[in-house]
């Protein structure tokens, strides 16, 4: 086991790394937002294209 640990700490480090990473909301955004994100571009598409106007 300690030659495992040696042999492969980094990608150990990296792994736990991205865990820390997603868990406490940084990943997939920077925590604004999240996923949710991602649908204000159509909005955007759909106004440019003369679609329905939300004010």
């Amino acid at each position: 086991m300690g030659e495992f640990l040696q042999n492969n700490w980094f990608w150990i480090v990296v792994v736990g790394f991205f865990i820390w990473m997603h868990s406490s909301g940084m990943g997939c955004g920077g925590g604004h937002g999240g996923h949710g994100g991602h649908g204000d571009g159509d909005e955007k598409k759909k106004r440019e294209e003369g679609g329905e106007h939300q004010h």
